[in-house]
């Protein structure tokens, strides 16, 4: 709630550190007292981080009052249309960690832990492609559930994964 209402009054930085709190008290203070299914509800909190941090203009760069963004010495239009495949794409980040966060099921604790860390990994990479506004940011989530798709597969084949 808080980190709503500092979103709603234009200011980042406090709605992002709120957020990041609740997560961190999400992941370590409820793992001692919660079942591992706790970490669905953390996924939403991470994936509302990084749209705040996704959305920010890079540094160095301002916004003038047409909406041009300056770099630095050469100004380039803004598309919308780039921030809304930016802020897809991490929306569509969520049922893919979805995915990963269930995968505790099949896969043995020391390789969900790898996966975990694959799938912060690559949320990290669509967070810095929204942050550039690339549209390369739309492959992000289809290569993280083919990825997943394949490392179960795998699993099940060669390395004896079951549930």
């Amino acid at each position: 709630v808080a980190a709503a209402m500092f979103l709603l009054s234009g200011r980042r930085r406090p709605a992002a550190v709120c957020l990041a709190v609740t997560l961190g008290l999400e992941l370590f203070v409820l793992d001692v007292i919660a079942a591992p299914p706790r970490l669905v509800t953390a996924l939403p909190l991470g994936l509302a981080l990084a749209l705040i941090l996704a959305t920010k203009p890079s540094p160095g760069a301002h916004i003038d009052e047409v909406g041009v963004l300056d770099g630095g010495g050469a100004a380039a239009a803004v598309h919308p249309l780039r921030t809304a495949a930016g802020v897809s794409a991490l929306a569509l980040m969520l049922p893919t960690g979805f995915l990963y966060l269930m995968s505790g099921l099949v896969v043995p604790t020391p390789d969900l832990y790898a996966m975990y860390a694959l799938f912060a990994g690559l949320l990290v990479g669509a967070v810095l492609l929204a942050r550039r506004r690339s549209w390369w940011v739309l492959c992000v989530p289809p290569a993280t559930a083919g990825t997943w798709f394949l490392l179960i597969w795998l699993g099940g084949q060669y390395w004896g994964w079951q549930p």
